[in-house]
């Protein structure tokens, strides 16, 4: 079980190592593991809250041991942060990105301001304006990805997903999307 030791880094380099050869694009990303966000801090300088799980920066996935309790939610945060934050984004690029932040913000408005809302309370966000929601948008789509949102919501965004495909690729039926 992670977060109780050095036997936590082992356990979740061996969850990176069976993400990357399970899903080729992972090994476009660099894994490190720490065991507390503030030894990331220290080494990095970028400041991590202290009950994340994980964050990604760039192409930079962190993976923090302490405080991720078993493997199967080490597996969660890696496809968070991997195929919700990171892959979602690379495949469609900055432009698609952003506008397809928009059509799920448009499918699943209460969710998307509850979140934002939610990251304004922990003051996360100053304010909530147009670059809050997508923050708040991408975030629920890395929930998803994790399978941490509810039903309602990842439908919305496979359809919005879908669309974007459709447009890029010709029609993309829902199931190609969820495996």
């Amino acid at each position: 079980e992670v977060g109780r030791g050095p036997f936590d880094r082992t356990v979740l380099d061996k969850a990176v190592s069976q993400f990357t050869r399970e899903f080729r694009g992972g090994v476009m990303l660099n894994f490190k593991v720490f065991n507390t966000p503030a030894e990331a801090q220290a080494e990095t300088g970028i400041e991590f809250k202290p009950n994340a799980r994980g964050a990604i920066v760039g192409d930079q996935v962190y993976l923090f041991a302490k405080n991720i309790p078993d493997i199967a939610t080490a597996r969660k945060v890696i496809f968070h942060e991997s195929i919700g934050h990171y892959g979602t984004r690379n495949v469609l690029g900055d432009e698609d990105f952003n506008l397809f932040l928009d059509r799920v913000i448009l499918g699943n408005e209460k969710a998307v301001r509850a979140k934002a809302e939610q990251y304004l309370k922990a003051k996360v966000f100053k304010e909530i304006g147009q670059t809050e929601m997508r923050i708040a948008a991408e975030e629920l789509v890395a929930e998803a990805a994790e399978g941490r949102a509810n039903r309602t919501v990842i439908q919305k965004i496979i359809e919005a997903l879908q669309e974007f495909f459709a447009k890029h690729l010709g029609l993309v039926e829902p199931n190609e999307i969820k495996s």
